[in-house]
């Protein structure tokens, strides 16, 4: 046995060196430091000119001089869709406008078979009736007749591990052989049999000495079977659609509205449909399946990292170029970068710096456990220059994104993270020391996997101001006026008033010798948000906050219960000290009257039950609001227990009926004490 895997080990490692030499080398992920960017320039001009063969080669030997080594630029004219979406508003041009064409499967989530459809192969096998109109039906199976398809890497290893168990071989023992195979195959359009050959002969070798299994020749001819199998399917047209030709239902649907009526009708399985359309779809919800078609405009975003879009005006004058670029993994247009030409002889220029002040480079965030946060610039290895519009500064603001994606390699989640920036500490080299300023806790934290992306883009601050706009929360419609923000001094800590909200919950935030303003919104006193900003970088910054109106009800309410008592309090003890000097003079009928005047005033009974009601009827907003308001209560329960005292009450009625008492008592005794009157002299 030990012969046996010293030669299995030796002759793969001649077979991987012999891939090598043959242009075969195994597929590995580029390293993040020397990873150059693949870029995709879409050029549109207004005139509906085709300028791209024009700018190609021009524009590449201007932008060689900062990106030479960085970026590989492929120049084409924009697509139809892009082309009308940008020459209306460039910033609307996202990844889901632009993909919103794109054909998709709609399956509906309630199917019996929906945890098994997870890709068009899978949907192929499960889906038996797909409506669609005839004009999108043909648009599909032209499209998918131009494609051929490769079997994943986890088809390939299905296959190897079946033949060996097959050939009563245990696939565990080869599993190195195996890697190495899978390696060589993935992605491959045609498979190098003699090259497989040599790979596996150290599988054939194994059997020479072994007592129970198949003989030498069993395994070679059981090999041989396995790749003449691999050849068949290692590419084949996708003409059938992955076999959903068939079960496409054109009657009856006679356009997109009929088929989009179907989604709620009993036996409906699937829509063949735009993404926009199918991402409209409720009542069930739908699983969107991409399909393996020519044409879609979602590939641009998987064979590139960024897309630039230059729209080039030459009717105005001086002529307006503006570019904007989009980041492919994330999915973010970044700010448009606009610039003015007076002739066309200045205009590859104008695009090259336009496109280079638009650049956002990538960080890979490796560790966020802390506030203090690490990084990897890519392709920091290939800048050479430290001025390098690609490179990173200490002093550097980025903008944390994440995303999160499926078994597919579709993202579940994309989030650029609101109201957070990490700002550039320490560089060295590729790797990047950042302190977070967030708003909220927890956005970059998580456990590390493959299928979770934590990047950061450095920000480009070209809009003269950011427009702060406050609403309530999930309520846009509902902006909170009035409400205070203040800036936090990053160095000293001292707070400083900068303005209120307007009618429409907007303020204006102008651009400072600081670029990151550290923002606290007040309302009643309390800080509601900490709104970490980059004046600049966004048009307009949306906050959704809890509005603050409960409690400030509350604190109205307990203010006036608390000047009340301030008020009961001082007007119970000039009562008290009125009636007891009455008694004093005798004056009992007046002390009786002040002890009414008394009574009539809210007791402690009045004043707590009518505190219970307003505390239930304030509710619960939030967990913050709830223990907020239930301090300002119980404040105000302690100070009614402390200072209204009913006993005060009870004594003066006591005092006044004893005076009272005595006053009826003196009465009665006075006639009895008067001497008898005198008879007159005559």
């Amino acid at each position: 046995m030990f012969r046996i895997i010293v030669c299995s080990g030796l002759s793969l490692f001649m077979l991987l060196s012999s891939a090598t030499a043959q242009g075969k080398k195994p597929k590995q992920e580029a390293t993040w430091d020397y990873d150059p960017y693949n870029m995709l320039v879409w050029v549109l001009d207004t005139n509906g000119d085709d300028l791209t063969d024009e700018l190609r080669q021009p524009l590449r030997d201007y932008l060689d001089y900062d990106f030479s080594a960085l970026w590989r630029l492929d120049l084409k004219k924009a697509p139809p869709i892009v082309q009308v979406a940008a020459l209306r508003d460039l910033q609307s041009v996202q990844f889901e406008r632009l993909t919103a064409s794109d054909p998709v499967l709609a399956v509906r989530k309630n199917h019996p078979d929906a945890p098994r459809i997870r890709t068009a192969l899978s949907a192929g096998q499960y889906v038996k009736s797909i409506y669609a109109t005839a004009d999108m039906q043909k648009d599909v199976l032209d499209r998918a007749q131009g494609i051929l398809l490769h079997p994943a890497r986890g088809r390939w290893e299905r296959m190897i591990n079946e033949a060996l168990v097959a050939m009563d071989l245990n696939p565990a023992k080869y599993r190195a052989i195996n890697i190495a195979m899978l390696d060589v195959l993935e992605g491959t359009s045609k498979v190098d049999v003699p090259l497989l050959k040599k790979m596996t002969q150290p599988i054939i070798d194994s059997t020479v000495d072994m007592e129970d299994g198949p003989t030498a020749a069993e395994v070679q001819q059981g090999l041989q079977k396995l790749f003449q199998e691999m050849e068949l399917i290692a590419e084949v047209s996708n003409a059938d659609l992955h076999g959903m030709r068939d079960v496409i239902k054109t009657e009856g649907f006679p356009n997109q509205d009929a088929v989009l009526a179907s989604w709620a009708a009993e036996g409906t399985e699937s829509l063949l449909i735009p993404r926009g359309m199918a991402a409209e779809l409720d009542d069930p919800a739908p699983k969107i399946i991409p399909l393996d078609i020519a044409g879609l405009m979602g590939e641009n975003f998987d064979n590139y990292d960024k897309i630039f879009i230059v729209r080039i005006d030459r009717q105005s004058i001086p002529i307006d170029v503006a570019v904007m670029e989009i980041d492919c993994v994330m999915r973010l247009p970044g700010p448009i970068v606009r610039k003015k030409v007076l002739n066309e002889q200045r205009l590859v220029a104008a695009i090259g710096e336009a496109m280079t002040a638009s650049f956002g480079p990538i960080i890979r965030i490796e560790d966020a456990a802390t506030k203090l946060i690490t990084g990897r610039v890519r392709g920091a290895g290939l800048i050479t220059d430290p001025d390098s519009p690609a490179a990173i500064k200490v002093g550097d603001l980025l903008q944390p994104a994440v995303r999160k994606d499926d078994r597919q390699g579709d993202p579940l989640i994309l989030e650029a993270l609101d109201w957070a920036y990490l700002k550039v500490n320490k560089v060295d080299g590729a790797k990047l020391e950042m302190e977070l300023f967030a708003g909220r806790a927890g956005g970059l934290q998580g456990r590390k996997n493959s299928r979770t992306h934590r990047l950061a883009f450095r920000i480009r601050p070209y809009y003269p101001n950011t427009v702060i706009r406050l609403h309530a929360q999930g309520k846009s419609d509902e902006p909170l006026q009035g409400y205070e923000l203040y800036e936090k001094d990053l160095e000293t800590n001292d707070m400083s008033f900068v303005g209120r909200t307007d009618w429409d919950g907007r303020l204006v935030l102008e651009k400072s010798d600081s670029p990151l303003r550290l923002m606290y919104v007040k309302n009643g006193g309390a800080v509601l948000a900490r709104l970490p900003c980059v004046p600049g970088q966004d048009p307009i910054a949306t906050a959704d906050l809890m509005g603050d109106d409960p409690r400030l009800q509350a604190e109205a309410y307990i203010r006036g219960v608390q000047n009340a008592i301030i008020d009961l309090v001082a007007l119970r003890e000039l009562l008290s000290v009125r009636i007891r000097l009455r008694i004093e003079k005798g004056n009992v009928v007046e002390a009786r009257e002040l002890l009414e005047s008394l009574r009539e005033q809210p007791t402690y009974e009045i004043l707590s039950t009518d505190m219970r009601n307003k505390r239930l009827e304030l509710g619960a907003p939030s967990r913050q609001q709830t223990a907020m308001i239930d301090q300002l209560f119980k404040q105000t329960f302690d100070m009614l227990g402390k200072h209204i005292d009913e006993r005060i009450i009870r004594q003066l009625e006591v005092d006044v009926a004893n005076a009272e008492e005595k006053a009826r008592n003196g009465a009665a005794k006075k006639p009895a004490e008067e001497p008898a009157e005198e008879p007159k002299e005559s």
